[in-house]
This record gives C-alpha cells, structure tokens and sequence, in this order.
C-alpha cells in the first residue's frame, strides 16, 4: 500500500500541477483539457482522478467529470462518480464567485449491506485568485436522491423482516 501511494506522489509531483482545483485567474479561453489527481481525507485516505472540458461561452463554463475510491484492502468496493458543471457567477478585481452542480453515483459495501445511490450535489466557491495562488473557501449540499439496499445474510439472520430494494 505504501509503495502505491508513494508511486502516486511521484506522479503528482512530477507533472506540471498548479492546485487540486481550478484557479480561475490563471484558466486562459485557450484551455480546453484539465486533467487533476487528488488524494485527500474523508474518513480514509481518498484518491481522486478528475476530468474537465471548458467550453467556448461568454462566461467560464467547464464540464467536470471526476471518480474517487478510498485506499482500502479492495480498492473499488466503495466508490463515487460525479458529472456536472463548474461556472463562474461573478468577479470582482481579483475576488471570484463560481458554482457547481453535479450528479453522483456512489456505492458503499460492508459485512451488513451493499449501498448504491443516485443524488446530486450543488457548490458554491468564493475567493481570491491570483496567477500563481489563491484562496478560497467552498460550502455545499449534497443530496442522496435514491438509495437501493442489498442486505448481507448476516444481517438477514439477525434482522429476518429486513427488505432490500429502492428508498428515498
């Protein structure tokens, strides 16, 4: 495990990265591709690989795809998927406002229950953005529309009136 990690650092250090997310004063019209690797904490150690195409409009609009699993014993039981958009609201001299909408697909598995489900998730970002920095800071929601539930015979022996299926 440590060798994979250590592998993965390399690689990001070696290419030619300039933050985890878009740093809109730096993001020329001419920028098509953005490519971005992340590894961060949620409730393990998370790897992330992202994808986003700007397109040609008035106002900054990139689609964003992005794919993220923990690093764990089975490296893809839990994983999560989001498509959406990143969009720049407003800016102010050197102060930018921008927001994200994505849907998600997540599955979750454990000894008692595999979990998959559909939502969707809504950002908004302000910060200051210079060429070669900035800082900003992010809220959000996040909202699991649907869930389907497959329970584990070890949970059926002990909670035997348990249904598995599709909840809101």
């Amino acid at each position: 495990m440590f060798n994979k990690i250590l592998l993965a650092a390399f690689l990001v250090t070696s290419l030619n990265s300039y933050g985890q997310t878009i740093n809109w004063s730096r993001l020329k019209k001419s920028d098509r591709h953005i490519v971005n690797i992340n590894a961060g904490l949620e409730y393990s150690l998370i790897g992330s690989i992202g994808y986003g195409y700007q397109l040609k409009t008035k106002i900054p609009i990139v689609l964003v795809a992005d794919f993220s699993t923990p690093f764990g014993e089975a490296l893809l039981d839990d994983h999560k998927a989001k498509v959406g958009a990143s969009f720049k609201l407003a800016k102010a001299g050197n102060f930018h406002f921008t927001s994200k909408i994505q849907g998600i697909f997540r599955r979750y598995e454990n000894d008692f229950v595999r979990m998959v489900n559909f939502g969707s998730e809504l950002s908004a970002t302000a910060g200051y953005y210079k060429k070669k920095w900035f800082v900003a800071g992010e809220t959000g929601f996040d909202k699991a529309i649907v869930t389907n539930f497959k329970h584990t015979q070890l949970y059926k022996d002990v909670y035997p009136a348990v249904k598995d299926g599709w909840y809101e």
